[in-house]
């Protein structure tokens, strides 16, 4: 949001927020309605669309889109702020629709393209920032923060001030970062199998195309999903067993992580056993196609992704 207000004019507090990652939600007249009202207590009516994928509109929905752009005042900024996806084909090529609309947009407006830092790129950031801050850290260490983080530059910098105040001077260690650090590649993993368990294949390839940018390798993530999905399959056994969380938590050893299978146990409510032993089957495929081929890593999670998800 910080970024965003620097390209508007000052005290242009308020955001009128659309999800365009549901595309097939957008309600183009509301849209349109949107861009010409005029705020009252700021100099800038600004509208944020987030995540909209042009591929996912019909031409004549994306002919109206461009039409109503065509038509937003000098009073209102229209910001398309994309980070879920990516424009590019497996190519390396801006897709057709959203090519047409990244022109629209360079003609009229500007179009800028922040590419994440890498890893590498990343702990020297963090070390540095401790540094200046008073206390230090190893580069293994900085690591973990940049990958508990999801490699998000605003999460690892409020994460590091948080641990240099915890730190005091000191050095920042493992076992610090690993009890105050929130795990983002977790709780993205999460949302990642939420989709898939209830048929959302579009939000789940849209989770992990996100997760691929952030520098994951395509085996250790397929190991992190697969975690989640064997939480889940613990939990759907000991309903159909009759037994209860508390039993799950003993019997695998879920003590300090009761959360997780909590978890597990609502999202497997109302999920068939077949489907969730077809993903298992699905899941030990795409392990054994990633460990012993020298196939597009993305490619296989991607179908995996998309058979785990089917309706059944």
């Amino acid at each position: 949001k910080e970024k965003i207000k620097c390209c508007l004019p000052q005290n242009t507090e308020d955001f009128t927020k659309i999800d365009g990652g549901r595309s097939d939600m957008l309600d183009l007249d509301r849209f349109s309605d949107i861009t010409q009202m005029y705020s009252m207590f700021a100099p800038c009516n600004c509208i944020l669309v987030s995540n909209l994928n042009a591929d996912n509109l019909s031409a004549d929905e994306l002919e109206k889109l461009l039409g109503i752009l065509e038509r937003v005042p000098d009073v209102t900024a229209v910001i398309f702020n994309i980070t879920c996806f990516s424009v590019k084909d497996e190519r390396g090529s801006i897709t057709a629709k959203n090519r047409k609309l990244i022109d629209f947009i360079r003609k009229n407006g500007t179009v800028t393209e922040v590419k994440p830092k890498t890893k590498s790129e990343l702990i020297k950031l963090i070390v540095r920032r401790v540094q200046s801050l008073g206390s230090a850290i190893q580069p293994g260490c900085a690591g973990m923060i940049a990958e508990y983080c999801g490699y998000d530059g605003h999460l690892i910098d409020n994460e590091v001030d948080r641990l240099c105040a915890y730190a005091n001077g000191q050095e920042i260690t493992v076992q610090t970062v690993d009890m105050l650090v929130p795990k983002q590649l977790e709780l993205k993993v999460f949302m990642l199998s939420n989709a898939i368990l209830t048929s959302r294949t579009k939000d789940a390839l849209n989770i992990l195309d996100e997760l691929i940018r952030q520098n994951q390798e395509p085996i250790a993530l397929l190991a992190v999903i697969s975690s989640a999905f064997i939480d889940v399959y613990r939990a759907k056994a000991a309903i159909e067993s009759g037994r209860g969380t508390q039993d799950v938590i003993d019997d695998f050893g879920y003590k300090g992580k009761e959360f997780v299978i909590k978890n597990a146990f609502a999202s497997c409510s109302r999920l068939s056993a077949e489907k969730l032993y077809r993903c298992m089957e699905l899941l030990k495929e795409t392990d054994l196609a990633l460990k012993s081929s020298s196939g597009d890593g993305k490619i296989l999670l991607e179908k995996a992704v998309v058979g785990m998800s089917a309706d059944g």
